[in-house]
């Protein structure tokens, strides 16, 4: 248990090591935790691309509908959607050539799980980001 703490710990800092994070499932609600992580993110000086096919800003920031709208494949994905459209955004993430991945505590499942493990994809999925970044700043 230990080992995959230190694992998960290590992941983590690599992963917050990147500079560009397209975030699905970002919202213009503040209260919601899609909106709070690319504020976060945002204030930390990350360069977060919110996406929501359903809305055109959040604060000042674009949010794109698609991965092909953004201006750069992100390094990192964070998925904050429900399980079932999380692993479609996954394989879509695949298909642009990402790798990294932060799955929000509430995107994950046996599917998704079983997904990432079997493509060799460096996923935190225990974590939330939102926490991960507070603890930071």
């Amino acid at each position: 248990m230990m080992e995959k703490n230190a694992a998960s710990r290590g992941l983590a800092a690599e992963i917050l090591g990147m500079g560009h994070f397209a975030v699905f499932g970002a919202s213009d609600r503040e209260d919601d935790v899609g909106c709070r992580i690319v504020n976060r993110l945002k204030k930390a000086g990350y360069k977060a691309y919110p996406i929501n096919p359903r809305i055109a800003e959040i604060g000042s920031m674009r949010c794109y509908g698609t991965l092909d709208e953004l201006p750069v494949v992100p390094q990192v994905i964070v998925v904050a959607l429900p399980p079932e459209p999380a692993l479609e955004v996954i394989k879509s993430g695949v298909a642009h050539g990402v790798r990294r991945f932060w799955i929000q505590p509430e995107a994950g499942s046996d599917d998704v799980l079983t997904y990432v493990s079997e493509n060799g994809l460096s996923v935190v999925h225990s974590q939330c980001l939102h926490d991960e970044l507070g603890k930071r700043s």
